[in-house]
């Protein structure tokens, strides 16, 4: 009963994307939605593995108007992880502010003023790992509940990485392409294997039936010899009855 309950809180939270998308009022809201959640879960596929995390991400902000540009750029996200080499965490997201302040004349500026979070996890992770990962995602993202932002943690039992590339349709494609070509591989170097070997095997016949021609063609001129040498020891030869 649980797991069927964690499904449809994931199905659910699959479709939430398409309802995010639906409500943003803005351009610039779908896209840092979308490049914060490729910088995350770039991280989450790090720490747990691949196809072990989801994340959802929506955002809702503002234009605000400016009197003049503005210089500097974020801060970047450096973090440091036990086994891990520094990385810049949200190094798309940063990258995509910076072409947006440095494009403008700066009258105006897109301002986040929301950001909710739905994190999801497999249940193979142990729950403190989990809050561990809860507590870093909410910091690298900069979540202020008095801005009114939130993450959610959720638990489920995460399809392994090769089911969903299965589930995939050009996937599944990809896949019956290269199966066919193997079987056509697979045939064409059985015809040559038999084509080869039915050669081989009249080469070897046509040896060995040239070895008993050279046998046969000896085994007269042999056997004359031999009689010769017979009647000059009988005296049967030639005047040998004189």
């Amino acid at each position: 009963m649980k797991k069927i309950i964690a499904l449809i809180l994931l199905l659910c939270l699959t479709a939430l994307p398409a309802s995010f998308a639906a409500v943003s009022s803005t351009p610039q809201e779908a896209e840092i939605s979308a490049r914060m959640k490729e910088d995350i879960s770039m991280l989450l596929d790090k720490l747990v593995g691949v196809g072990k995390s989801k994340v959802f991400i929506n955002i809702e902000g503002e234009m605000v108007s400016k009197s003049k540009s503005e210089s500097g750029t974020p801060e970047e996200d450096i973090v440091s992880l036990p086994g891990y080499s520094s990385v810049n965490i949200l190094e798309k997201t940063n990258d995509f502010i910076k072409k947006q302040k440095g494009e403008a004349e700066q009258t105006s500026e897109f301002k986040i003023t929301k950001i909710t979070t739905s994190l999801v996890l497999d249940n193979t992770i142990i729950q403190t790992k989990a809050n561990t990962i809860k507590l870093l995602v909410s910091d690298i993202m900069r979540l202020d509940a008095k801005r009114g932002d939130s993450i959610t943690l959720l638990r489920a039992d995460m399809l392994p990485w090769w089911k969903s590339f299965m589930d995939s349709q050009d996937n599944r494609k990809i896949i019956l392409i290269a199966a066919i070509a193997t079987l056509i591989l697979a045939i064409i170097a059985i015809i040559a294997y038999g084509l080869a070997s039915n050669l081989f095997r009249t080469i070897i016949d046509y040896a060995r039936i040239s070895a008993m021609n050279s046998r046969g063609d000896m085994g007269p001129i042999g056997g004359g010899a031999g009689g010769m040498q017979q009647l000059s020891e009988r005296g049967g030869g030639p005047g040998g009855d004189n």
